[in-house]
């Protein structure tokens, strides 16, 4: 009886011991998750345990964190190509901007010269036309001349 209570004893005193490792274990881990989601992506997990699960449960933890990691540089880079399309298409925009107002000067300057010609043919027109009436008060003036001499 006592030879049973004596094994009962070490079996709870070694599910305890294990439990604490497990334990100790579990609180490294959940330090190490912690420091992950707040950004520290180049810290070590180190189980001191050799139990197949705790390993799978580190390899997979830093699996996580070297996938962080690369997702990060390549947010990175692509940020960089992203800022670098932006400011070509800055350029772009400020060229076209530079280029329409050109172009609004000179449509403008056309159609000055435009209004301007038109102004002339108008001069042109009415000048034109005082020379026909002009010229159809000589040619009255001429016939009352010729039928007054004849």
């Amino acid at each position: 009886m006592l030879f049973s209570i004596a094994v009962i004893v070490i079996a709870v005193t070694l599910l305890f011991i294990l439990q604490n490792r497990v334990i100790v274990h579990l609180i490294q881990l959940e330090v190490f998750l912690r420091k992950l989601l707040k950004g520290n992506y180049t810290q070590t997990l180190h189980a001191n345990m050799n139990y197949q699960e705790v390993i799978s449960v580190e390899k997979s933890g830093l699996q996580l964190q070297a996938h962080l990691a690369t997702l990060i540089d390549q947010f990175g880079i692509e940020s960089q190509q992203i800022i670098s399309a932006s400011n070509d298409m800055r350029t772009v925009a400020v060229k076209a901007l530079s280029l329409t107002r050109e172009q609004n000067t000179s449509t403008e300057q056309v159609a000055t010269a435009v209004t301007q010609l038109s102004y002339s043919f108008k001069g042109v027109a009415d000048n034109a036309a005082n020379a026909s009436t002009s010229a159809t008060l000589a040619n009255q003036a001429t016939a009352d001349a010729i039928e007054q001499l004849s």
